[in-house]
């Protein structure tokens, strides 16, 4: 009898695990220490079964690319989050910062290759704010973007991102351990598809140095920067 109940359990569990949304979350150095525990955590206690989530390191878009296409990565049937975009904005030592055109390029084909690979659905994370490079742009054409696929039918939308300039480290792109909270939250609001809470401001994705000189320049309306572009028309 015992035996009998414990394969009905265990068919049990099987049964929800196949009914769980699976997501893949691609991310870089900021997130490689995010797991599922520390992400469903975020997420309401009545939908964390619902979810299986994957956390996968991978350093630039290239690499992520290379990887979904060797089939490393398995992305089948998932809902991806897509958050390796800083690398790739800031430059490394061995390869040159890209620019705007270029990044939404490089997103392009890398969500392309995700869908023929099985993806049920991409997300694409909004760049963090850094202090060595002013994000603006490249936030604004991504919308643009992202946009245009979601009116083309192809489920391109964006999450907004809450980290702000002063979580960030010394070397102006790295999130300090402290705020590493902030971006399991974000994924939980990517995976769940809904708004995030305390989006981070238009502003603050200019450096310090670029807003110190906007406020020399502009003292009497306290700066540049507003509300024209405070939502950039992410979905969430």
């Amino acid at each position: 009898g015992g035996g009998g109940g414990g394969t009905a359990e265990e068919e049990r569990g099987a049964q929800m695990r196949r009914k769980r949304v699976r997501c893949v979350v691609l991310t870089d150095s900021n997130g490689r220490d995010a797991t599922e525990d520390t992400i469903k955590i975020h997420l309401p206690r009545e939908e964390r079964n619902k979810f299986e989530v994957e956390v996968v390191v991978a350093y630039t878009i290239d690499e992520a690319y290379r990887r979904v296409e060797s089939q490393s990565i398995d992305v089948r049937g998932a809902r991806v989050i897509v958050d390796t975009l800083t690398n790739e904005v800031r430059g490394m030592r061995t390869r040159r910062a890209l620019n705007p055109d270029e990044l939404v390029h490089r997103v392009h084909q890398l969500r392309r290759l995700l869908m023929l690979a099985g993806a049920a659905g991409v997300v694409t994370c909004q760049l963090k704010p850094m202090e060595v490079k002013d994000v603006t742009p490249y936030n604004e054409r991504l919308h643009d973007y992202l946009q245009t696929e979601g009116q083309n039918g192809q489920g391109g939308y964006g999450c907004r991102t809450q980290t702000r300039l002063e979580h960030l480290r010394p070397d102006g792109y790295h999130i300090k351990p402290t705020y590493e909270g902030v971006i399991c939250r974000t994924y939980a609001c990517a995976i769940l598809g809904v708004e995030v809470p305390c989006p981070t401001s238009a502003i603050e994705f200019s450096p310090t140095s670029v807003r110190r000189r906007w406020e020399a320049e502009w003292p009497r309306v306290g700066g540049r920067g507003g509300a024209q572009n405070e939502r950039h028309g992410w979905r969430c």
